[in-house]
């Protein structure tokens, strides 16, 4: 589904099931610091330490790029790179994964209203969300996610989620940025 008010999407890992039972362990494994608002974050390059899991869903959610950036652009992307026989132009495919971390909330924990300009796109993944887990607010509109689910955002959105009433909640988040000439990870 994409949202074009807001222009972002909400897709569900078909692994989830599989995979997100592990996934806070290995969170907890990389933990460094706490984020404003009390949240515990893990370091930011999870996308370079070949943990299987959290690859395969960054492969996955590598493959959806394409079709948002072109659902974004109302079809209106010219396919015109050098790899598709053109001389310059967009390529749908030189999409990276430019920072990621694992986010886990315990009760009174937030993350204040923040945004990651100048990058592409954000993502969350959703991982583990107790009953009563907070929304994510995007731009003021709040995102009620559920386990398995991820939303990829433009990266200037403003975004925050209020205080946890619960232990547990736990995401995969990320930047993503476009770069020319770059292939995806794969």
């Amino acid at each position: 589904m994409i949202n074009r008010s807001l222009y972002f999407k909400v897709d569900s890992y078909p692994f989830a099931d599989r995979v997100n039972p592990y996934l806070c362990d290995i969170f907890k494994e990389y933990y460094i610091q706490s984020v404003k608002g009390g949240a515990k974050r893990t370091t930011p390059n999870l996308h370079e330490k070949g943990i299987k899991e959290i690859d395969n869903i960054l492969r996955w959610i590598c493959d959806l790029l394409p079709d948002f950036a072109y659902n974004i652009s109302g079809g209106r992307i010219i396919y015109d790179a050098p790899k598709f026989g053109g001389t310059g132009g967009f390529d749908p495919y030189s999409y990276k994964v430019d920072g990621c971390w694992g986010i886990t909330y315990d009760k009174g924990d937030s993350v204040i209203k923040h945004n990651h300009f100048p990058y592409t796109f954000s993502f969350c993944y959703y991982v583990n969300t107790p009953p009563q887990s907070p929304p994510l607010i995007i731009e003021g509109k709040r995102m009620r996610m559920k386990e398995g689910q991820l939303i990829i955002f433009l990266s200037h959105y403003n975004h925050w989620v209020p205080k946890c009433k619960i232990d547990g909640r736990c995401v995969l988040v990320g930047n993503i940025d476009y770069n020319l000439g770059k292939e995806l990870m794969r």
